[in-house]
């Protein structure tokens, strides 16, 4: 991965431990190859250790910073999930804090390996330079995929995995790597010690717009349901579940859960007016232009929303079919003026 003296990569304890502690002539002899950054010459003696001494956590530490310093993820993680199992069946050790802030340390190195090609490949789509880009989001999902081997309790390298598979148009493996990161940031929600900036919702939203893609309509609804039967406030949540249902064609749920969005919160936009649409829809018993009318017409009475054409649109065909066709023709007049003035006529 890098050539550089091991001190950079560990905690003051733990380096201090390296040039002054004392132990078995295995531990001594890894030591001194970690300072010279010899690792590879490491990794037995460490493997030795923990053979002789299985109780040893500094020793799974160290093995553990050793693989991941030769890209060796996946046994880097197997050494730290031992060293992490020692010390819960331990708290008193001394080593938490060194296992966690090492973990830490090699799991960002990690996502910096999926980040940096990421932000070449978005950039690249933006020349139109498809191929190229395609070839940097996989090296960014190898890089994403790496921290999960060292902590895979980290809901944002799932999201990017998911992310750089929606970019390449894989969307059955988007989908799974968005259901996967769902999964873990609801698990981060009760801790908060990962990612504390990005919301469930955002979470959800690609992983419902990617079951749309591929079709997984049961599994999605199903992970949806039980998220908002835990958490039944959120209203972006909520939104996210009902346009899976509309998707699904299962208007009667669907207007149970956009009625109780918009009851918690009235200035959900996007929210309100898919509640007015829904009762618009042709193939549904509740279909009731009267209710789009109530729900839509307050909307083009306000500043911020007066010049929204899709809106206008959609009164004129409540109108409709109310037989109003003086009011009807009335909206689609104005939605035809608002569409050709914000889109030069095209």
């Amino acid at each position: 991965m890098r050539t550089r003296i091991v001190v950079l990569a560990l905690t003051v304890p733990l380096a201090a431990a390296i040039l002054y502690g004392c132990g078995t002539t295995e531990m001594t002899a890894a030591k001194v190859h970690i300072q010279l950054g010899e690792y590879s010459e490491a990794i037995p003696l460490l493997e030795q250790e923990t053979a002789n001494n299985p109780g040893n956590v500094e020793a799974y530490i160290l093995l553990g910073q050793c693989y991941c310093e030769v890209d060796n993820f996946a046994s880097g993680s197997e050494a730290f999930y031992a060293a992490d199992a020692l010390i819960a069946a331990d708290p008193e050790t001394k080593f938490r804090e060194e296992l966690d802030q090492t973990r830490m340390f090699y799991w960002s190195e990690a996502f910096d390996a999926g980040r940096i090609p990421f932000n070449e490949a978005m950039k690249l789509l933006d020349e139109e330079k498809n191929d190229e880009a395609a070839v940097k989001f996989r090296e960014a999902i190898a890089g994403y995929e790496a921290c999960d081997l060292i902590y895979d309790g980290h809901p944002k390298t799932q999201f990017m995995v998911g992310f750089s598979y929606e970019r390449l148009e894989e969307y059955d493996k988007a989908f799974g790597a968005y259901g996967n990161a769902v999964v873990v940031k609801k698990e981060d929600m009760e801790t908060n010690n990962f990612d504390k900036e990005t919301n469930l919702a955002d979470y959800v939203t690609k992983y419902a717009n990617a079951a749309l893609k591929t079709e997984h309509y049961g599994e999605a609804r199903q992970t949806l349901e039980d998220l908002v039967a835990d958490i039944p406030d959120d209203t972006n949540l909520l939104y996210a579940y009902a346009v899976l249902l509309l998707n699904m064609d299962d208007f009667d749920e669907a207007d149970e859960v956009l009625e109780r969005v918009v009851e918690i919160d009235p200035g959900n936009y996007a929210a309100v007016v898919a509640y007015g649409n829904l009762y618009l829809k042709e193939d549904w018993s509740g279909r009731d232009a009267r209710k789009a009318i109530d729900i839509l017409e307050p909307l083009v009475e306000t500043e911020e929303h007066k010049d929204d054409y899709q809106i206008y649109a959609s009164l004129g065909k409540a109108y409709q079919n109310l037989g109003d066709n003086k009011k009807a023709a009335e909206y689609y007049r104005k939605a035809e003026e608002l569409f050709k003035a914000q889109t030069n006529g095209e």
